[in-house]
């Protein structure tokens, strides 16, 4: 009898002990992203490079455009190792697709006024994400926190060219 019981009372501990190591992994799936995470290794430190180059130019020198259009950062290569991870990641919202009351499909973006107020980030600064249910249109004016599969993407929309979606996704306000 009570070898009986202390098998019950182990196979119970066992089993506590395999529902917190589950939550745990379910946990470290997600992966908390920065948006300089978005950008290769490589282009990283090409970019270091040319901002440096940049920053050491005259405020009003008339080749100045010409150096940035001709480091322009539109050609840009994609985090792979970051395909079809579970993701968490910050950012403000550019609508595509809604109503008066909802934002159905967008472009989340590092910065608020991306794509309306200045030219848009590089396609490996934006993430595509069309939801089922949308989310209410008041996000629009606030940093919004996604969370999903981030997976590369070939979307362009209005001439961007967009270098991620995140399918499955999230979207809660942060704040």
């Amino acid at each position: 009898m009570l070898s009986k019981a202390l098998s019950v009372v182990i196979c119970l501990l066992l089993s506590l002990l395999l529902v917190g190591c589950n939550q745990t992994t379910q946990s470290a799936e997600v992966r908390e992203l920065q948006w300089m995470d978005l950008i290769p290794e490589q282009e990283r430190t090409k970019l270091s490079a040319r901002l440096e180059q940049l920053k050491a130019m005259p405020l009003h020198d008339e080749s100045a455009p010409a150096v940035t259009q001709e480091y322009g950062l539109q050609e840009v290569g994609v985090e792979h190792a970051l395909n079809n991870q579970g993701v968490r990641i910050g950012g403000f919202i550019v609508p595509l697709d809604g109503d008066r009351k909802t934002i159905n499909e967008f472009i989340l973006v590092p910065f608020f006024g991306a794509c309306i107020h200045v030219p848009p980030p590089p396609a490996n600064q934006m993430i595509h994400i069309k939801l089922e249910q949308g989310v209410p249109v008041s996000y629009y004016f606030d940093a919004v926190m996604v969370e999903g599969t981030l997976e590369m993407s070939e979307f362009e929309t209005d001439g961007m060219g967009v270098g991620y979606r995140i399918t499955g996704a999230q979207v809660v306000p942060v704040g």
